[in-house]
């Protein structure tokens, strides 16, 4: 049997409104992150759909959907209420126990996060979200000392402009301050390079396990990525494996192919792999554990297709499950997105029969305030982002009004014209991920409303804009092919004779023949800046000249 949960406001909402508004009135909202949505599940059979780099219309559903009020308001609640920082805070021992041979029983627990998305960095009001779900798991573990911390992977993208701005080490640095026990790989952790992956397969102290990707290429131990892992925690042997989705392309859609051209090749057959890795182990473990990136609709057909997994760690859908789902005698669980959320799931097992009896599983919502902040991981978090983008909650521009989805599309038009130096521009208004109050705007606000996703895998992000030439027969099929979705600027007069410079988006320039009329070509092309940069430059050049962002 398979019951469903419903899915619940992204961490981004809870940081919004945590000043006006408790835990438990949250609970029952329905809330918009504005993000354009998020990754969608996927299974054996079937592609993931969706958008903003495999995150599109199922976040939307899933960060917003809110029918879980009367069922989940206690259970996620009950957690929250004792959670405060002590005077003198202790962080846990690494390790386990040894195993107790008097005991007959034994309580293993996991506390579970995914899809961080370089969402760790403190906020404007200095506060990390990461130092909470760190501090979590240690309050957890001084209750139960054989407890884990695992990591559902997409460490990388869509975050703190830290991450853009060191290139991805700043997500690193993260994964070295957080200590996990366990992690997996996402499908955005390829995100930056061949050379990032390697060395996110060995941040932390923790293991990685990928079962479905290996790597070929020269100096093998550069990869630190098992297939299959057992961690012996007290008296009970527990074995890990993980299963990767599919890469992504410019159009943001799901391809059958490898991350990278070389070196990275992948299985796409989730459960015959699966099954594989249980035959092979099952009689090692006495659980056996997939932390899987497939996504809920993936998770839930591998369970019903493989039987002997008994815990699925999930991700890659952003899917909030307020109750575990069993299927298949697998427990499945999952916890939204940009560490919105901490699960905690506790199995009691049987030293005697060697057998699980029962479990407890609960979420909590990571607000300020109700979470104990783990001191080490607040202070290397407030570090990394002085090192990496000391001015990311600066202000860098003024707005005199809000501007929506609409507006921002034909303002970051306008400032492609102007930065970029060239004739004309179009933008794809579905890529913008927030609209703007009559504010300042951060350099975080820039890359809150256009997060870079770099697809395929090792290239700008596909809301990034190119320059590339066309001709004027081609640039007035493109201004008439302007529409709500695409943001059309440039001359009033275009001579079909002359040779015009254009900016637009990877999206479009890559797919001219999917989006535009037939007849537009784009010559020369070259990649200028990610969106989010370009908008960057735009806004310190109108303030430098004493004029707001958004006025002609």
């Amino acid at each position: 049997m398979v019951v469903r949960n419903a899915n619940l406001p992204s961490r981004r909402d809870f940081l919004r409104i945590t000043g006006v508004a408790g835990a438990s009135v949250l609970l029952g909202a329905a809330c918009s992150d504005g993000s354009n949505g998020s990754e969608t599940a996927v299974d054996d059979t079937s592609a993931d759909t969706g958008g903003q780099g495999s995150d599109t219309t199922a976040d939307a559903a899933a960060d917003t959907t809110a029918d879980t009020a009367a069922d989940t308001t206690a259970d996620t609640i009950a957690d929250t209420t004792a959670d405060t920082t002590p005077a003198e805070y202790v962080e846990p021992e690494a390790g386990w126990p040894a195993c107790d041979l008097a005991a007959t029983t034994q309580t293993v627990t996991f506390v579970h996060v995914n899809d961080a998305h370089g969402n760790f960095a403190p906020l404007k009001d200095g506060k990390s979200p990461a130092a909470r779900a760190r501090g979590y798991f240690d309050k957890v573990k001084r209750e139960n000392p054989f407890s884990l911390f695992t990591n559902g992977g997409d460490d990388f993208e869509k975050g703190s402009v830290a991450e853009l701005r060191s290139s991805g080490q700043a997500t690193l640095d993260y994964l070295e301050a957080m200590n996990y026990d366990v992690r997996c790989i996402g499908n955005h952790d390829f995100a930056w390079s061949a050379d990032s992956i390697l060395e996110f397969t060995r941040a932390g102290s923790g293991k990685v396990v990928c079962s479905n990707v290996e790597h070929t290429g020269a100096n093998p131990e550069r990869w630190g990525a098992l297939p299959f892992t057992s961690i012996t925690v007290g008296c009970v042997t527990i074995g890990f494996f993980s299963l990767v989705s599919k890469p992504w392309n410019e159009r943001n859609e799901q391809y059958t192919g490898d991350f990278f051209a070389t070196d990275f090749p992948a299985r796409w057959d989730w459960s015959d792999r699966a099954r594989e890795i249980v035959t092979a182990h099952r009689g090692e473990v006495d659980l056996m554990v997939c932390i899987s990136h497939l996504g809920n609709g993936g998770d839930e057909a591998l369970a019903a297709e493989v039987d002997g997994i008994d815990v699925i760690l999930g991700a890659h859908s952003h899917t909030v499950l307020m109750r575990e789902e069993l299927v298949n005698n697998t427990i499945i669980i999952q916890c939204g997105s940009s560490l919105g959320w901490v699960g905690r799931l506790d199995l009691d097992f049987d030293l005697t029969t060697r057998a699980l009896t029962t479990h407890r599983y609960r979420m909590t919502p990571n607000i300020p305030g109700t979470l104990p902040e783990s001191p080490r991981v607040a202070q290397a978090m407030t570090e990394m982002l002085e090192r990496h983008a000391p001015d990311a909650h600066t202000t860098i521009a003024r707005c005199t009004l809000p501007l929506g989805a609409t507006e921002i599309a034909d303002l970051t038009s306008r400032a492609a014209i102007e930065v970029a130096g060239v004739d004309a521009a179009m933008t794809d208004t579905s890529t913008v991920w927030s609209t703007w109050g009559a504010e300042g705007i951060t350099e975080q606000d820039l890359a809150d409303t256009y997060k870079v996703e770099r697809q395929p895998a090792g290239t700008p992000g596909f809301n990034g804009f190119y320059t590339a030439e066309v001709t004027g027969e081609a640039l007035e099929l493109i201004r008439q092919s302007a529409s709500d979705r695409w943001r059309f600027a440039g001359p009033a007069t275009i001579d079909p004779t002359a040779t015009y410079r254009i900016a637009v988006q990877k999206i479009l320039v890559f797919n001219a023949d999917v989006y535009l009329l037939p007849g537009v070509v784009f010559n020369s092309q070259s990649f200028f800046l990610e969106a989010w940069e370009l908008l960057e430059r735009f806004g310190r050049l109108r303030t430098a000249a004493g004029l707001p962002f958004n006025e002609a």
